[in-house]
């Protein structure tokens, strides 16, 4: 089992992913794209700009 942690984003979350990478034990994230409705398609690229961010803060 792999210990993630619930992100809301970049404008929407006052946790910055640092921190996030700080808890004992913690290997990713769990995102969310809040600008969109339920049920609308995610853009490629919001997707990959949510993992790049993942990636960046070694998650």
């Amino acid at each position: 089992m792999k210990m993630t942690f619930r992100w809301f984003g970049e404008g929407f979350d006052p946790i910055p992913l640092q921190y996030i990478k700080q808890i004992p034990g913690m290997s990713g994230i769990m995102g969310v794209l809040d600008q969109y409705a339920a049920g609308e398609v995610w853009e490629k690229s919001e997707i990959a700009r949510l993992v790049d961010q993942a990636h960046a803060a070694g998650l």
